[in-house]
């Protein structure tokens, strides 16, 4: 799925999603898993706006609620995923997908880069695929 940065979203190509809502809205939870994406119709194509969900039924802890609480700050679900407190050399957060920011900004503390650097990052995930990532010339 090709995209461009829009201002308010992302905008696709009309023809990168289905017409038919049913199939538009799985393509899309097919894609960005666990975030809610949501297309509008404009005059390029599709204007998509993502955001985390807040729901009980789209998070499996039933003691989610008691977590949050524990960990104070207000956060709500919908912003479990910015959730994060450095002190001193230890990044604690909600979603691992800080693990790579922490690397970096190490990384970034260096005089130079290391000779030889392996980041081992262990998930839980069962689709093993590559990020969707791609470079729009």
């Amino acid at each position: 799925m090709r995209s461009r940065q829009q201002r308010d979203g992302m905008l696709v190509g009309r023809q990168a999603l289905s017409e038919s809502f049913l199939e538009r809205h799985a393509a899309l939870r097919d894609y960005f898993c666990d975030k809610d994406a949501e297309a509008k119709g404009v005059a390029d194509g599709w204007e998509l706006s993502l955001g985390w969900p807040g729901g009980v039924e789209r998070h499996v802890d039933p003691r989610l609620d008691e977590g949050l609480a524990w960990w104070g700050d207000g956060v709500r679900r919908e912003a479990m995923a910015l959730a994060r407190r450095r002190e001193g050399k230890v990044l604690r957060s909600l979603y691992d997908s800080w693990t790579l920011h922490s690397w970096s900004e190490w990384l970034a503390r260096q005089s130079a880069p290391p000779s030889n650097l392996t980041i081992l990052h262990v998930d839980d995930h069962e689709d093993l695929g590559s990020p969707r990532l791609f470079t729009d010339t």
